[in-house]
This record gives C-alpha cells, sequence and structure tokens, in this order.
C-alpha cells in the first residue's frame, strides 16, 4: 500500500501541533497547577488519542477505543509492568485498566476499581498522585516508578511519570514515523488522520 503524502504531511503537523505542543504541553501545565485528578484523566484520555496514530498490537481485542488506548499505553516505557497489572486486574475483576479507569474518571468522576467477591463488590482503593517513587529499606529512592502501580494502599496513578514516559514515547513515535519512515507508522498515521477527519465531519 502506498503513503498517501498528503496526510502524512496533515499527520506530521497533528504530531507536532496537537500531540507534541498541545497535549504535552496541557499536561506539564496540569502538573504545575497541581490538578491531579483533571492531570491523571488528561494522561489517559491524550493516550487513547494518541493510539489512533499507532500500529494495531499482536493479538489485540476490544472496542476501536480501548485498542487505540493500549496500542499507546503498552508501548510506554513500562510496558511489561503495565500489561502484567492490566491482566491481574481483568483476572480478578472481568475489566481491564482500561474499562475501569478512563470510562470511571471520564464518567463518573471516580478513578476506581471495582472486584466481585462472594456476591459483594469490593473496591480497590485507586489513588491519584502527582509523583511515585520505589521503597528501599523503608526510604524513598530516586527510582520513579511505572505511571501506574500497586502497592499496599492499592492502585496508584503517577502522574509526573505518566507524563514522562508519554512524552519520551510520543518522541520515539515522531522518529519511527517521520524521520526513520517505518511503514507500519506511516500507514497508521495516514490512517489516524482519516479516523479524525470522519469523526470532525460527522459531528
Amino acid at each position: 500500500m502506498k503513503n498517501n503524502s498528503n496526510k502524512l504531511a496533515e499527520a506530521e503537523l497533528f504530531y507536532k501541533e496537537k500531540i507534541k505542543k498541545w497535549m504535552i504541553g496541557d499536561l506539564k501545565r496540569s502538573i504545575e497547577a497541581k490538578t491531579n485528578f483533571l492531570t491523571a484523566l488528561g494522561c489517559l484520555v491524550y493516550t487513547e488519542a494518541i493510539g489512533y496514530f499507532l500500529p494495531p498490537l499482536r493479538g489485540e481485542s476490544g472496542s476501536k477505543k480501548s485498542k487505540a488506548f493500549y496500542r499507546c499505553f503498552f508501548r510506554l516505557k513500562s510496558e511489561d509492568y503495565l500489561k502484567n497489572i492490566d491482566k491481574g486486574i481483568k483476572k480478578d475483576t472481568g475489566k481491564n485498566l482500561y474499562e475501569h479507569l478512563r470510562h470511571n474518571m471520564a464518567h463518573i468522576y471516580l478513578p476506581s476499581v471495582c472486584v466481585k467477591k462472594n456476591g459483594q463488590i469490593l473496591f480497590l482503593p485507586t489513588i491519584v498522585a502527582r509523583d511515585g517513587f520505589f521503597k528501599v529499606d523503608g526510604k524513598m529512592s530516586t527510582e520513579r516508578t511505572s505511571p501506574i502501580y500497586i502497592s499496599s494502599k492499592g492502585l496508584t496513578i503517577a502522574n509526573r511519570n505518566y507524563i514522562i514516559e508519554l512524552e519520551e514515547a510520543v518522541d520515539s513515535f515522531y522518529t519511527k514515523t517521520f524521520i526513520k519512515k517505518e511503514k507500519k507508522y506511516q500507514l497508521s498515521a495516514e490512517r489516524g488522520i482519516d479516523y479524525l477527519s470522519k469523526r470532525i465531519t460527522t459531528i
């Protein structure tokens, strides 16, 4: 399949203006403003938006929106750990992180994960924090956790960690798509522009 140079140019402009400058910039300003919940929601929403410009993952399933989310989320630096959390939560609850966090935060303004046991619904405490660091021998280390992690207190979304990994991933996606010109990334970027155009014209 041949690349469409006009669509690729549109996709590159979208990366530069909307993703790198607006989305990532927006998240950084949110951290400075100390808006923890809105920052976490922004991270999850932008992860999905960026995913529309990325190639499919092997064995992916679910709705178009959840596929888009995971195409970006599972390409973050902490992908192995994030996949394990997602798999564990799906096993315990029947729903994945996208369904619990992205939907709950956007629609009922509550980051929550519920587990059904013996006919009762139990909630896994979910915390939104600015930062997340590992503890070594009871002391905070300088090593950052993954963007989302599980501790003795429950599930934590560490905003700054999320933004750092998301920005690194976006830089990598841009390089693969527009500098290294990897075919599967370019075709996915074109499809992303198509998807956005259709969404805009049908609203």
